[in-house]
């Protein structure tokens, strides 16, 4: 056999095998880029050419692949070949390496014609790494306050649900799927930052609210004094009201005045509560229990000075009836001209409905015509009157603003 028939071949083979490993690396980069575009990009796999291209490219390739892998099959050593076989091994191997060689270049062409989408795949890539990375720290932050919270006795059910909101946001993020859309993990990295912030407010405005927690007790003390004594008089205010006007100008009193010596025993335990939990160092719930004591200190405020407020009320009605429905009166009329001669135009439904409220309003007078008028209904029917004209004028101003001229 001619040593340069063997030569040949081999160098064929040489040659066919480095093209096969070529073509391997194409595919198997150009599939890589496919699969990280159809899961990082699915909303532009529609829009673009780049996978069906592929998987033209990519079945012609495994046809070559096939055909290689069968050419080597027929001709598995060459060392112990005659002639004839050596040059037909020779022949397969030379016509089928410029077609491996062909087809690379091919998948090379393919990745070079479709850079831009590629890039689109690496800076969404880097985004999404960028966001969970985010979460993560945000979720770390939010432990490590919450940990020295507890470790300074400030923890709160307020202080755990936030990290475990943080928690179940931060795995959200971290389990998050291209197919649910970046703005499902912006929303995830948010909720964790959010509750993280959450946290750090409470842990640099906590001990100012522990500090004046523990100077609040005195003057609590004394504003529940204060209105004890106050409530002493209820029962003179509301035998003046029963003497001077009609039972629906003071009815509605006497129940919130029955429940007042509750209402201060209520306070009063509270305080007691929040003393033994300042002395407990329990500093969370004693903040919970001071927004309560406030609370009820102010519903059995307004209580206690319902009867007197009252009394100055139904009086002062009685001194000047009209002077109160004047003020009303001159509301309606200042919202007609605003809205008759201002700058938007289209206002006709505005003035209609501040003629129904001027005609509520002519209604009103005749309510003072009684025996024993009810004053209390009366400057109730005035308030609410004036409540609606305030919302025309906010209306009108909304248009006013959009520029709806």
């Amino acid at each position: 056999m001619s040593p340069q028939l063997r030569a040949s071949a081999e160098q064929w083979l040489d040659a066919l095998k480095q093209a096969f490993w070529e073509l391997d690396r194409a595919q198997r980069t150009a599939r890589d880029y496919v699969d990280a575009f159809r899961t990082n990009l699915p909303d532009r796999v529609e829009r673009s050419g780049m996978v069906p291209r592929f998987r033209t490219l990519d079945a012609e390739t495994l046809a070559l692949v096939e055909e290689y892998l069968q050419v080597i099959d027929r001709h598995p050593d060459l060392s112990v070949l005659a002639e004839q076989p050596m040059w037909a091994a020779a022949q397969a191997f030379s016509q089928l390496h410029p077609r491996l060689v062909e087809k690379t270049q091919q998948l090379d062409q393919f990745l070079a014609d479709y850079d831009a989408e590629l890039q689109r795949v690496a800076a969404r890539v880097q985004q999404v790494e960028g966001l969970q990375a985010s979460a993560e720290r945000a979720l770390v932050l939010a432990h490590e306050i919450w940990q020295q919270l507890r470790d300074d006795g400030f923890e709160s059910l307020a202080t755990d649900t936030a990290l475990a909101k943080a928690r179940v946001a931060g795995r959200g993020a971290a389990a998050w799927q291209p197919s649910s859309g970046v703005p499902k993990l912006e929303e995830a990295v948010q909720l964790v930052e959010g509750f993280a912030d959450e946290l750090r407010s409470t842990a640099s405005e906590f001990p100012n609210k522990v500090s004046k927690l523990q100077t609040r007790m005195p003057s609590l003390r004394t504003r529940l004094a204060a209105i004890t004594h106050r409530s002493e008089r209820m029962e003179d205010y509301l035998g003046t009201l029963r003497r001077e006007f009609s039972l629906p100008n003071w009815h509605d009193l006497e129940q919130a005045s029955d429940g007042v010596p509750g209402q201060l025993a209520e306070v009063e335990r509270g305080l007691d509560r929040l003393q033994s939990l300042l002395g407990e160092g329990a500093w969370a719930v004693a903040l919970t229990e001071l927004a309560t004591v406030e609370q009820q200190l102010d519903e059995v405020d307004d209580a206690v000075d319902g009867p007197r407020e009252r009394l100055e009320l139904v009086r002062s009605l009685r001194a000047e009836p009209s002077a109160r429905l004047d003020r009303a009166r001159f509301a309606v009329k200042d919202a007609q001209v605003m809205v008759v001669t201002g700058r938007v135009r289209d206002t006709a439904d505005l003035e209609r409905r501040l003629d129904a409220l001027a005609f509520r309003l002519s209604g009103v007078a005749p309510m003072l015509e009684a025996a024993h008028p009810d004053y209390l209904a009366y400057v109730r029917s005035i308030e609410a009157i004036e409540a609606d004209v305030r919302q025309v004028v906010v209306d009108y101003r909304t248009r006013a603003g959009r520029g709806a001229t």
